[in-house]
């Protein structure tokens, strides 16, 4: 993944990887707090990163910050 300079970037640990038009439609910085909404429930995630991504908008987190946020053990579902 690379940020709008194209640096590379990395999934933080403790923080997601935000897309670049997401974060604008939202007005989401680094550091900005936001809640998802999975299966009527509400949960707060921290920007980590914000990445250049031209297809849809995305999250990226890692697999102990899903289990923090959302309470449950982590569960593959999509591959790189």
């Amino acid at each position: 993944m690379k940020d709008n300079g194209d640096k590379i970037i990395n999934i933080p640990e403790n923080a997601a990887v935000v897309s670049e038009k997401l974060a604008y439609l939202h007005r989401l910085t680094k550091g900005d707090n936001f809640t998802v909404v999975v299966s009527n429930k509400e949960y707060t995630l921290t920007v980590g990163e914000i990445n250049k991504n031209y297809f849809g908008h995305a999250i990226y987190i890692n697999r102990d910050y899903y289990e923090s946020v959302f309470n449950k053990q982590y569960k593959d579902n999509t591959f790189f």
